[in-house]
């Protein structure tokens, strides 16, 4: 594939991923199918197929999309200057106002939970959260919070 049939076909897949997000955000994993995703992109059902595998794995790399995009922006604030007490702090104000605000990010995460998806949420850990969890505690040792 040439570089420029690789660069649209990359933009249809991201195209294709924040259709896919608004859709499961708003309506749940249930209520949208693949042709629902399909007509909203304007793209044919063996183009979902092509790029995503079936419906489960559309979902899950939407949510790794939308989950890593967060990732990014809030991982920032653990690595930032300031003080370990300032950056936890500002970290946690950050996530509150994104469970509170942020309603593609909560709807999402909030399935995963509720639908105990375990190889989800595993997945989702890995590939989003592990890192701030990891640096979360490494800024609560270095202010003196014992535990593991």
């Amino acid at each position: 594939m040439s570089e420029m049939g690789r660069e649209r076909s990359s933009t249809r897949q991201e195209q294709i991923l924040q259709i896919a997000i608004d859709l499961f955000s708003q309506r749940g994993f249930a209520a949208v199918s693949v042709r629902d995703v399909a007509r909203a992109a304007s793209v044919t059902l063996p183009t979902i197929y092509h790029h995503f595998g079936d419906k489960r794995s559309l979902y899950m790399e939407a949510c790794l999309h939308l989950f890593n995009d967060w990732g990014q922006h809030h991982g920032r604030l653990l690595g930032r200057d300031g003080t370990p007490q300032q950056r936890l702090f500002d970290y946690f104000v950050s996530l509150c106002h994104s469970l509170a605000s942020d309603l593609k990010f909560s709807s999402l995460l909030q399935r995963e939970i509720l639908e105990h998806d375990t190889a989800g949420i595993r997945r989702l850990t890995e590939a989003t959260f592990r890192g701030h969890f990891e640096q979360v505690a490494q800024l609560c040792r270095s202010i003196g919070c014992k535990g593991t």
